[in-house]
């Protein structure tokens, strides 16, 4: 029985074309919980990924890192995070209006 379900679940999933990835649900912006996803070591591709975003870079890194700015979705507020030369998250600071 159990694995006639298995297989009607695979069929199911097949036929809608898989599933979306779960960081697909917010494109160009940053939520509150993909803010709260992202931890210090992470890389930036990683975080990238997650906030479904480049953001824009400021130039303001100096020569062993980069800070880069990402839309928050409330359309206010802004979020920072500091990778370091390697592409590590270094720290972040967001803010939700």
């Amino acid at each position: 029985m159990r694995k006639i379900a298995v297989m009607s679940s695979v069929a199911v999933l097949l036929s809608l074309g898989g599933l979306p990835p779960s960081s697909a649900d917010t494109p160009g912006c940053v939520s509150r919980h993909e803010y709260d996803r992202v931890a210090k070591g992470m890389s930036m591709t990683k975080v990238h990924a997650i906030f479904d975003t480049e953001g824009a870079e400021t130039n303001l890194g100096g020569g062993s890192g980069e800070l880069r700015y990402y839309d928050t979705c409330t359309g206010r507020g802004a979020i920072q995070v500091g990778y370091n030369g390697r592409d590590r998250v270094t720290g972040k600071n967001g803010r939700f209006f």
